[in-house]
């Protein structure tokens, strides 16, 4: 789990170095938070059909977290093609909108993959602690 942390640390440190120390255009924030947004759907239809935390408040929070970032990811967009699709430069408040929206990204990412590492280690202890309390079986 460290290792995923790290991984989505370095992930967002990359595209904050790139958005903020370079010059990028209206056209990559849009077609980035467009990509952004399909993989966000899609962790919102994957919450709805399986949950993976059987806790009724995380669940809420996942799925507050996922619309958060989903109607934040949809703002960005509608301010990049105010000008439409241009290869122009964009502002500086336009990227550190995009920026703060990779950021919840990837705290969602995060949040996402915690839950099912956590979920998939609590279903490998109840089906040990299964097997384990079966007549016949002896352990050692």
């Amino acid at each position: 789990m460290f290792l995923l942390v790290l991984a989505s640390l370095a992930m967002f440190g990359t595209i904050a170095y790139t958005i903020t120390l370079q010059d990028i255009t209206n056209y990559a924030i849009t077609y980035i938070t467009g990509l952004l947004i399909s993989v966000t759907g899609i962790l919102l239809g994957l919450s709805g059909i399986l949950p993976v935390s059987k806790s009724l408040e995380r669940m809420k929070l996942q799925v507050t977290l996922t619309i958060t970032t989903l109607l934040w990811l949809v703002a960005t967009i509608m301010i990049a093609l105010t000008n439409g699709f241009t290869f122009t430069t964009s502002t500086p408040l336009l990227r550190y909108q995009f920026l703060t929206g990779v950021g919840l990204f990837t705290i969602l990412v995060v949040f996402y993959s915690t839950s099912t590492i956590e979920a998939t280690r609590q279903r490998l202890i109840a089906a040990q602690a299964a097997k384990a309390g079966q007549p016949g079986n002896t352990t050692g």
